[in-house]
């Protein structure tokens, strides 16, 4: 009998985003553009094993209802592809799936008419949520906000060499769905 069938994922109902956090990320993060901000509803999950975060990912891109955006992982292990430094510069030590749907085959949202607006699942490792601390989501929260400053000179001097001829513009954008997403979160260590 497998891990999954045992365990019984636990959820924890996050709410709704504050509009002074909504409209710091707007401001910080995407240009004031009120339509990449995907994240006000949010739930997170929590699972007893890697195994059962993998069988909930498999499910939801199973389910007809349910359109995936986005995926994000920060349980992968970056160091061994780039080098020791990476992965504690790119992850402030929190690991999670997120996970970007839309709930744009269900007939409910589409009669609410909120079946395109993006919700944020986080699956998380009942261990892992164990452990955290306040202090530890506060430094988190520091380091997204260091990263999307960081990322926002990055573009701008970007856009500046492609403006004097001296480089190529971005491709895509942050909030671009990639492929593959789904099958590099499932491949979690």
């Amino acid at each position: 009998e497998s891990s999954a069938q045992n365990s019984q994922p636990k959820f924890a109902l996050g709410g709704i985003k504050s509009v002074s956090s909504s409209l710091s990320k707007l401001e910080m993060a995407y240009a004031r553009d009120v339509s990449r901000l995907i994240d006000i509803a949010r739930e997170t999950i929590y699972f007893d094993s890697v195994a059962d975060i993998k069988a909930c990912l498999a499910a939801l891109e199973e389910d007809n209802e349910i359109e995936i955006v986005r995926v994000k992982s920060t349980m992968c292990d970056l160091a061994v592809e780039h080098g020791p430094g990476y992965e504690s510069c790119m992850f402030a030590g929190l690991r999670f799936v997120k996970v970007n749907i839309r709930l744009a085959g269900n007939l409910q949202a589409q009669s609410l008419c909120v079946e395109t607006h993006v919700c944020e699942l986080l699956l998380v490792l009942t261990d892992i949520a164990r452990v955290q601390t306040l202090q530890m989501q506060a430094v988190y929260k520091e380091w997204r906000r260091i990263k999307r400053l960081t990322t926002a000179c990055w573009y701008g001097v970007r856009m500046l060499n492609f403006a004097f001829g001296r480089g190529l513009p971005l491709q895509g954008t942050a909030s671009t769905p990639r492929s593959g997403q789904l099958e590099s979160a499932m491949e979690l260590t």
